[in-house]
């Protein structure tokens, strides 16, 4: 195991990191990205950038994140809202939202799906 400073300026203030060779760190980042949940790419450069280093680290963490198939294919874009201030509700019990769940396996009642309903204003159930 082979140890490096990337800067020798204040070399009490740079972390000693494990210099990593290309093998090592896909092994690592199937690891960490694959079998621990497919965590973001912020959330594993955030854990590698302090521990490891070797030449074009950022890059390569970050191609192996974003090309990740399962990643992919599960991500959801989720939508951008801007609230100005301004709304329709003009007081508790004016809007609900409902949302239904299901087909479940058959309850002993017979039933299949769960309706939710939320009161807007105050997010309660």
């Amino acid at each position: 195991m082979l140890v490096c400073r990337e800067n020798l300026e204040g070399l009490s203030k740079v972390p000693l990191r494990v210099l990593m060779s290309k093998e090592e760190l896909e092994s690592l980042l199937r690891s960490l990205h694959d079998n621990l949940g497919h965590f973001s790419f912020q959330t594993i450069w955030s854990w590698i950038k302090v521990r490891f280093w070797r030449p074009h680290l950022f890059a390569e963490v970050k191609h192996f994140v974003f090309s990740c198939v399962q990643c992919q294919r599960f991500l959801m874009v989720k939508p951008q809202y801007s609230f100005d201030g301004r709304s329709s509700i003009s007081g508790l019990f004016h809007c609900w939202q409902l949302d239904y769940l299901g087909p479940f396996p058959v309850s002993e009642n017979g039933n299949r799906y769960v309706l939710s309903f939320v009161e807007v204003l105050s997010g309660y159930p």
